[in-house]
């Protein structure tokens, strides 16, 4: 499935996501598992964004540094980060 994300600045270099149908905000546990939450929590939602040069940016969890991914939690925590492609 596809959805359209809202990608806000809510510090330097810290991002909220959103999805824009659901008003759900791109939350992440303590075992790098993502969720959506209403309401948003500085501490589970906030993301680091890395602009890299060729175009893509990567982001981690601001609490636990853990990238997030399409993949599963443990492959998550193996890897330094998933590349994703600005729109």
């Amino acid at each position: 499935p596809q959805s359209l994300l809202e990608i806000r600045a809510v510090a330097v270099r810290t991002v909220a996501i959103k999805g824009v149908q659901s008003s759900r905000y791109l939350c992440m546990d303590e075992a790098g598992r993502l969720h959506g939450q209403l309401s948003y929590s500085i501490e589970d939602c906030s993301f680091e964004e890395e602009i890299r040069p060729d175009g893509y940016n990567v982001y981690k969890s601001k609490k636990y540094g853990i990238s997030v991914s399409l993949s599963s939690a443990k492959q998550r925590q193996q890897f330094k980060g998933k590349d994703f492609l600005p729109l």
